[in-house]
């Protein structure tokens, strides 16, 4: 691969196109390849999938779980693109989710680090902290979505989720205080649990994550060691919580 992608605080995503010759690397004007706008700033990777050719899908979120809430302010978004590599010019959005599972109760809903790509199915982590009841336990919640953004699994019957897709529209939103439109549930989750997650990561054809202190495994228990890369221990990652 000769690109690179990286986001940036302002809401915007950059593609970086390098060559070599005769043992010289050089990099082109980066492109613009998405503009989330600065109210959804970029702060973890992204999940990126060749489809063959130059062209190759994109999946980011946008904010982060550690940052302050957002109550009444712009939700953060999960969002999907497909950029045509050897072209300058946008990527052509997929999908574009708010992250409102919780709007319009207390709750203030983010995701969680990079997602993940399996087969045809890109997976999101989110947190729900509650700033109005600061006593209460983190709520956290695992997505599953095809590349044009409609529902991999369960039913979208509103059970929570996100919404505010071109392609999936949820039903209409309210005014919050400032104004703002806040879209309202349309995808439901897979599942919710408490604790905060750490973000998803697929390994010989099953998704692993944990939930504060547990180990979360989604797949077929009766199929293993059948994936594409070499089978061994996978560290995933790790974060330390102190009271």
């Amino acid at each position: 691969m000769n690109q690179v992608y990286i986001g940036d605080t302002e809401g915007s995503l950059w593609r970086f196109d390098l060559s070599n010759s005769s043992g010289t690397a050089s990099m082109a004007v980066p492109i613009e390849t998405f503009d989330a706008q600065e109210e959804h700033p970029f702060f973890a990777s992204l999940a990126l999938l060749n489809v063959g050719g130059p062209t190759r899908y994109l999946f980011m979120a946008t904010g982060v779980d550690i940052m302050p809430d957002r109550m009444n302010m712009e939700y953060f978004r999960v969002i999907g693109t497909k950029d045509d590599a050897s072209k300058s010019k946008p990527a052509k959005k997929e999908f574009d989710f708010a992250v409102t599972r919780h709007a319009g109760v207390s709750g203030d809903e983010r995701p969680i680090s990079a997602p993940a790509v399996a087969g045809d199915v890109v997976f999101y982590t989110t947190t729900t902290e509650y700033p109005n009841d600061p006593c209460r336990r983190c709520e956290s919640a695992l997505y599953a979505l095809t590349y044009d953004g409609n529902v991999a699994y369960g039913n979208g019957s509103g059970a929570g989720g996100v919404a505010g897709s071109k392609k999936s529209k949820g039903t209409k939103g309210k005014k919050t205080k400032k104004g703002k439109v806040a879209n309202q549930p349309s995808t439901e989750a897979i599942t919710t649990w408490e604790g905060r997650p750490s973000s998803p990561f697929v390994a010989d054809q099953h998704l692993y994550f944990t939930a504060d202190d547990q180990l979360r495994i989604f797949g077929d228990p009766d199929d293993f060691n059948n994936g594409v890369t070499a089978q061994g221990v996978r560290v995933t990652s790790w974060r330390e919580q102190r009271p």
